[in-house]
């Protein structure tokens, strides 16, 4: 399960605001940081892509992240045919 946390950390402005952010697969952080001077007008979506752009993970984590999810997957398979 992919899970990005945002959250506004009240020292913007009116116009602009700061965000503090972490991205999880699971329960491990794959990613966190900070988004200073967003502007509120231009929305969520645009402060999700400055997020993906910034917190964009390593080529060592993207490995790390695919050799997690394959053994989520190799343990689901294997907890589905005992179940049967």
């Amino acid at each position: 399960m992919l899970i990005v946390k945002i959250v506004n950390d009240a020292t913007g402005t009116d116009k602009k605001s700061n965000y503090r952010y972490q991205v999880y697969v699971n329960e491990n952080e794959i990613s966190s940081g900070r988004i200073e001077g967003h502007n509120r007008k231009d929305g969520w979506r645009k402060l999700l892509k400055k997020i993906s752009k910034q917190g964009s993970p390593k080529k060592d984590e993207m490995l790390e992240i695919m050799k997690m999810y394959m053994e989520f997957k190799k343990i689901q398979k294997n907890t589905k045919k005992n179940s049967e």
